[in-house]
């Protein structure tokens, strides 16, 4: 079913056990409400880059906290793993590594038997490296 066809993705979510997982796809906070009116999913994955970065993430965690429904960062996990220590719904958390090889080594997220634990660095703690700065550099 396409991902904007939230009657049959609420109908899909009530008729099986196994939970659905969806959001990636929306963009906005009123997105995530009608989800949540429709309960068209049993998870959200909000994607950090299409929902407005950090803030708007934390808007729709919070939304889903209000209707109890678990949510998932989509992708972006270097990021994503400090958005999900402060979820108060965050059960899982979506894991490739993706952009490691971007990433000063002392400031990826630490991988360990299924965990990934952020650095302990300020903010993000997210040091793109040099030569990767240069390599993309307009003008």
């Amino acid at each position: 079913m396409p991902y904007y066809d939230l009657e049959s993705s609420a109908k899909i979510a009530a008729a099986l056990d196994t939970p659905l997982a969806t959001g990636e796809t929306e963009y906005t906070y009123l997105g995530f409400s009608r989800l949540a009116a429709e309960k068209a999913a049993d998870i959200w994955m909000p994607d950090l880059q299409r929902v407005g970065g950090i803030t708007g993430w934390c808007k729709i965690a919070t939304l889903a906290e209000s209707y109890n429904i678990p949510v998932s960062p989509h992708l972006f996990p270097e990021v994503s793993v400090h958005l999900a220590l402060a979820a108060p719904t965050c059960q899982i958390l979506e894991y490739v590594d993706w952009w490691e090889t971007l990433i000063a080594e002392q400031n990826r997220p630490r991988m360990e038997t299924g965990y990934l634990y952020p650095t302990e660095l300020p903010g993000t703690g997210l040091e793109i490296l040099p030569q990767i700065i240069e390599k993309y550099r307009v003008g």
